[in-house]
């Protein structure tokens, strides 16, 4: 009768620590996947950002070139309106001699 109770207590011991210690394999799965999860949310968020600040140097050179053609047109426009104001101005006074 000891040596069943004994027996008994041997195998409630086992199944103790069988428990305990997939539990404790269980807890630390669940860390394992929550850093995983935690590193995957850094690196997209990181893409993310690349990617934003990528977008934001596109529109940015897109508008510098767009402004450096308006004023560069916008020159033209003025020198031409000089080159025809002194043409108009030089006909005038040699109409007028």
């Amino acid at each position: 009768m000891i040596s069943q109770l004994q027996n008994q207590i041997k195998n409630l011991k086992n199944s103790v620590e069988n428990k305990l210690s997939l539990i404790l394999k269980f807890i630390e799965t669940q860390n394992q996947n929550q850093i995983q999860n935690q590193i995957q949310n850094q690196s997209q968020n990181q893409i993310k950002t690349y990617a934003q600040v990528a977008i934001t140097n596109a529109e940015e050179e897109y508008n510098l070139q767009k402004t450096k053609k308006t004023t560069k047109t916008t020159r033209k426009i003025k020198r031409k309106k000089r080159i025809q104001k002194k043409k108009t101005s030089h006909s005038s006074r040699q109409k007028n001699n």
